[in-house]
């Protein structure tokens, strides 16, 4: 089954379980896991899209729950950044959306994103910082450590 979808294409009927489909699983699936997992997933359970107070343009969905009581989320399609996943998000931080549903990305989506992050990358992460644990320039660090040595 397609995990990708264009702007224009319907979304398969197989793929949108109901509601009452998904409430059952997700209890089945929390009931094995840690105390903390559990508390979280049962007042923000995955099946509801979502936004933050401060980014009400966000459509996510609850990608993971962790054991420190964070949160992965992705962004939707109806999201400002489509296809992106985010990590240890406070779970408090939520809003549920109440656009109805959280839809995939399209591709054209997900590519417009990554120029995105690259056009970004290379206009404020172009020169590496002082931080020799820093990931975020460790391409740009390398790069200066190859042009130093020819």
């Amino acid at each position: 089954m397609k995990t990708t979808f264009e702007e224009d294409d319907e979304i398969p009927d197989e793929a949108v379980a109901s509601v009452e489909e998904n409430k059952r699983a997700f209890e089945c699936w929390l009931e094995g896991r840690p105390a903390v997992i559990q508390e979280i997933g049962r007042e923000y359970p995955g099946w509801q899209c979502y936004h933050t107070a401060d980014r009400p343009d966000g459509h996510y969905r609850i990608y993971a729950y962790t054991e420190r009581g964070t949160l992965e989320l992705q962004h939707g399609r109806d999201s400002f950044l489509p296809g992106i996943t985010v990590f240890g998000v406070s779970p408090d931080e939520l809003v549920v959306c109440g656009c109805g549903k959280w839809l995939p990305p399209t591709a054209a989506q997900q590519e417009a994103t990554i120029a995105r992050i690259e056009r970004f990358r290379e206009a404020h992460l172009a020169a590496p910082c002082d931080d020799p644990d820093c990931r975020l320039h460790e391409g740009a660090r390398q790069e200066a450590e190859r042009n130093k040595r020819n």
